[in-house]
Protein backbone atom coordinates (compact mmCIF):
# COMPACT_ATOMS: atom_id res chain seq x y z
CA UNK A 1 0.00 0.00 0.00
CA UNK A 2 1.26 3.52 -0.73
CA UNK A 3 2.55 5.59 2.18
CA UNK A 4 0.53 8.70 1.17
CA UNK A 5 -3.20 8.98 1.68
CA UNK A 6 -5.35 9.34 -1.41
CA UNK A 7 -6.79 12.84 -1.63
CA UNK A 8 -10.43 12.47 -2.67
CA UNK A 9 -11.27 16.18 -2.68
CA UNK A 10 -11.83 18.47 -5.65
CA UNK A 11 -9.50 21.43 -6.30
CA UNK A 12 -11.18 24.68 -7.37
CA UNK A 13 -9.93 28.26 -7.86
CA UNK A 14 -12.72 30.78 -7.22
CA UNK A 15 -12.18 34.55 -7.07
CA UNK A 16 -12.90 36.31 -3.78
CA UNK A 17 -15.74 38.80 -4.28
CA UNK A 18 -15.80 42.32 -2.85
CA UNK A 19 -17.94 41.12 0.06
CA UNK A 20 -15.06 38.80 1.07
CA UNK A 21 -16.87 35.62 0.03
CA UNK A 22 -16.26 32.88 -2.48
CA UNK A 23 -18.93 30.93 -4.32
CA UNK A 24 -18.49 27.17 -4.43
CA UNK A 25 -21.23 24.97 -5.86
CA UNK A 26 -23.87 27.71 -5.38
CA UNK A 27 -22.98 28.22 -1.69
CA UNK A 28 -21.12 31.16 -0.16
CA UNK A 29 -18.17 30.98 2.23
CA UNK A 30 -16.26 33.83 3.89
CA UNK A 31 -12.55 34.39 3.31
CA UNK A 32 -10.20 36.86 5.07
CA UNK A 33 -10.67 40.35 3.63
CA UNK A 34 -7.07 40.71 2.44
CA UNK A 35 -7.83 38.25 -0.38
CA UNK A 36 -10.59 40.36 -1.99
CA UNK A 37 -10.15 40.37 -5.77
CA UNK A 38 -7.69 37.47 -5.86
CA UNK A 39 -8.05 33.82 -6.78
CA UNK A 40 -7.67 31.30 -3.98
CA UNK A 41 -7.26 27.54 -4.09
CA UNK A 42 -10.11 25.58 -2.53
CA UNK A 43 -10.14 21.91 -1.57
CA UNK A 44 -13.74 20.70 -1.55
CA UNK A 45 -14.23 17.48 0.38
CA UNK A 46 -17.32 15.53 1.38
CA UNK A 47 -17.79 17.26 4.75
CA UNK A 48 -15.61 20.36 4.66
CA UNK A 49 -14.07 23.06 2.53
CA UNK A 50 -10.51 24.36 2.93
CA UNK A 51 -9.26 27.65 1.48
CA UNK A 52 -5.53 27.97 0.80
CA UNK A 53 -3.09 30.82 0.24
CA UNK A 54 -0.19 28.91 -1.25
CA UNK A 55 0.26 26.00 1.17
CA UNK A 56 -1.24 27.79 4.16
CA UNK A 57 -4.87 27.11 5.13
CA UNK A 58 -6.57 30.49 5.62
CA UNK A 59 -10.15 29.28 6.19
CA UNK A 60 -11.99 26.05 7.00
CA UNK A 61 -15.73 25.68 6.70
CA UNK A 62 -18.20 22.84 7.04
CA UNK A 63 -19.58 21.96 3.63
CA UNK A 64 -23.03 23.40 3.02
CA UNK A 65 -25.61 21.14 1.46
CA UNK A 66 -28.40 23.57 0.56
CA UNK A 67 -27.97 25.90 -2.40
CA UNK A 68 -27.65 29.67 -1.84
CA UNK A 69 -26.73 29.34 1.84
CA UNK A 70 -23.94 31.22 3.63
CA UNK A 71 -21.29 30.29 6.17
CA UNK A 72 -19.43 33.28 7.57
CA UNK A 73 -16.62 33.52 10.08
CA UNK A 74 -16.82 36.99 11.61
CA UNK A 75 -13.05 37.25 12.14
CA UNK A 76 -12.66 37.44 8.36
CA UNK A 77 -14.31 40.87 8.36
CA UNK A 78 -12.20 42.51 11.10
CA UNK A 79 -9.80 44.10 8.60
CA UNK A 80 -12.71 45.82 6.86
CA UNK A 81 -14.05 47.23 10.11
CA UNK A 82 -10.65 48.57 11.16
CA UNK A 83 -10.20 50.68 8.02
CA UNK A 84 -13.82 51.82 7.61
CA UNK A 85 -13.75 55.63 7.27
CA UNK A 86 -17.10 56.45 8.82
CA UNK A 87 -16.70 54.13 11.81
CA UNK A 88 -17.05 56.01 15.09
CA UNK A 89 -13.90 56.09 17.20
CA UNK A 90 -13.99 55.12 20.85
Amino acid sequence: MPADDYDCGIDLTPTVARNSRITVRQCYYSVPAKFIGTKVRVKLRANELWVFDGRKVVARHPRLTRRYTYHDILDHYLEILLVKRDAPSC
